[in-house]
């Protein structure tokens, strides 16, 4: 049965994957991360086109 499953990827099946926009930080790690990555960065803009985004993106950086 669960062949099946992970055969099938019933969860999401149609998800794009996103592998440039996560910085997993544990909790032993010195340092956190300031900044995005870079292509993450460059994938907010492409799909920053909304008014509510831009809106959004502005009051995250205050």
């Amino acid at each position: 049965m669960q062949s099946v499953l992970l055969k099938d990827h019933i969860i999401a099946p149609n998800r794009a994957r996103r592998p440039n926009n996560a910085i997993f930080v544990n909790f032993d790690d010195k340092t956190i991360p300031s900044e995005p990555l870079e292509a993450a960065v460059t994938s907010w803009k492409k799909v920053c086109v909304h008014p509510n985004d831009v809106k959004a993106e502005q009051q995250l950086r205050q």
